[in-house]
């Protein structure tokens, strides 16, 4: 997660790590980043089992800082991922024809992996619907 966006003015997360096990030694101590950027203060305190809160003016930074509040569950993760699968498994007929696929893209994706993303992206459609 501390890669999902590069940024120039980033910093490591062993940078961060270093400062939080400084100031904030202790399990559920409070992290305040008032300057949050792409979010680095922010998962790693909570990579560190640390109450962590950021704010930042740029609404970009909100953006990506607000991304790494998500908690994952990896059973939930690999659940989502084999239900897609099976989806596609079970519809990828509907997706043989590729003559509408611009040339460039048929340059740089093999006709496999564009049948792919052609499902993930109708896929995704469906899910944001519903939201």
């Amino acid at each position: 997660m501390h890669r999902i966006c590069s940024c120039i003015a980033m910093f490591s997360p062993a940078l961060a790590e270093y400062f939080i096990n400084e100031y904030a030694p202790n399990d559920n101590d409070i992290v305040l980043d008032t300057f949050s950027g792409r979010g680095t203060t922010l998962l790693q305190a909570r990579i560190l089992n640390k109450q962590a809160y950021s704010i930042d003016l740029n609404p970009f930074a909100y953006v990506i800082s607000r991304s790494k509040t998500k908690s994952f569950i990896k059973d939930e993760i690999i659940s989502r991922i084999n239900e897609w699968e099976l989806e596609y498994l079970q519809t990828q007929n509907n997706w043989n024809n590729l003559d509408d696929i611009n040339q460039d893209l048929k340059t740089y994706y093999s006709d496999i992996n564009l049948r792919q993303m052609l499902f993930i992206k109708k896929y995704m459609v469906k899910i944001l619907q519903i939201y």
